[in-house]
């Protein structure tokens, strides 16, 4: 079959995030504390935030803050202060690796609180991601307008410029999807994050848990209404550069929830199921507003789902992989006669055989439907 089961995927690959924030945290009564040139004075918890908030969006390592306001819930707020900016803002949580922070001389009237931090990537790094990100939005503002459309394209382009893994600290970021090719969930969260963002599109970075692994993905606001969006999964192993899955994209909690786990309360609720048919497609091509797939839960029969009228059909008695779309004419490797190369219209007719063996990897570009028989690869004029 085209795309293995969850469990089966996830035996392959873990889905593995490693942002666990390690809390170091020493309270030194050292005598006075005294400001040094690099220290910023604040005179309210709230100043505090925004200063501790301005060095980690800056990617600063190490900094200190004088802070001589009310004392009396200081040590009691301090602690607050990072977990409460990385719930605010999905990018700190996404980039921020580990930190410490030191307070000197928690007394009556001044502290000094000295911060050390650790990020998965750098300013440079996250700068040169961005340049790459803002080229292809543009490139995606003028094929996708709507919403759904837009988030279709980010969802293809992560998962077919990406391949699961890698062995350096980047495959963490958006900078190693985006420069390396490579990135475990954590860098394909951030990068479809990022995207999303700069399309205009109300979205969220998401921790949690799937298959008892640490786990990062996205929801996303379309039309009005949230949907989960895990384009990590969405990207089928083995990895091939034809090949997309759409079982998590745009789905309803319900339907993440048999596989994934969350701190609900953290997050918007996303109950809307316009889109949880895709759930159970294998095998997906889009023409227009319509979406053509094999249904794994009948047999991988060919099946349409029509967008504008939400309403969802079985096409063909036909079982279809690898299926592909050029002049009016649906092409697809037939898996109900030994997985053929054959062609159909999309009304689902005048099915036709066109070469007589076993073929996958199908994709059109240009005038030629490009195809495989085992490892070598053929091209034919559609």
């Amino acid at each position: 079959m085209r795309y293995r089961k969850n469990k089966e995927m996830n035996s392959m690959r873990y889905k593995k995030i490693l942002y666990v924030v390690f809390f170091t945290i020493a309270f030194l009564l050292i005598g006075n504390a005294s400001a040094s040139a690099a220290s910023k004075t604040v005179t309210s918890i709230s100043q505090l935030k925004n200063e501790v908030y301005s060095n980690v969006k800056g990617y600063s390592n190490s900094f200190e803050v004088i802070y001589t306001g009310d004392m009396s819930q200081f040590n009691k707020e301090v602690k607050t202060i990072l977990p409460k900016i990385m719930d605010m803002d999905d990018m700190v949580a996404g980039t921020l690796k580990s930190y410490q922070y030191r307070v000197e001389n928690s007394e009556a009237t001044e502290s000094k609180i000295s911060y050390k931090v650790d990020y998965f990537t750098s300013k440079t790094k996250d700068a040169s991601a961005d340049a790459k990100i803002t080229k292809e939005v543009s490139k995606i503002k003028k094929s996708a307008k709507s919403d759904y459309d837009k988030v279709k394209e980010v969802n293809d382009f992560i998962v077919r410029n990406t391949r699961y893994g890698g062995n350096s600290m980047e495959r963490y970021t958006a900078y190693g999807l985006m420069n390396n090719k490579y990135a475990v969930c954590q860098g394909y969260a951030l990068v479809a994050y990022k995207m999303l963002e700069k399309l205009g599109l109300p979205v969220r970075y998401v921790v949690g848990t799937s298959m008892n692994q640490d786990h990062a993905w996205n929801k996303v606001k379309v039309d009005g209404k949230w949907y989960n969006l895990d384009t990590t999964w969405n990207d089928p192993t083995p990895n091939s550069d034809t090949e997309v899955s759409y079982n998590y994209f745009l789905i309803s909690d319900n339907k993440l929830s048999k596989d994934h786990d969350w701190v609900r309360s953290n997050y918007p609720a996303s109950t809307a199921t316009t889109y949880d048919f895709y759930v159970n497609t294998g095998s997906v091509v889009q023409v227009a507003s319509k979406v053509f797939y094999s249904n794994k839960k009948d047999n991988d029969l060919l099946y349409v789902y029509d967008l504008k009228t939400k309403k969802n059909k079985k096409l063909s008695h036909t079982r279809v992989q690898y299926l592909t779309y050029a002049n009016k004419k649906l092409y697809f490797s037939n898996y109900s006669n030994s997985a053929y190369l054959s062609s159909m219209s999309t009304a689902g007719k005048s099915l036709k055989v066109l070469v007589k063996k076993q073929v996958s990897n199908l994709e059109v570009k240009g005038k030629y439907l490009y195809f495989k028989v085992g490892k070598k690869a053929y091209k034919m004029k559609y």
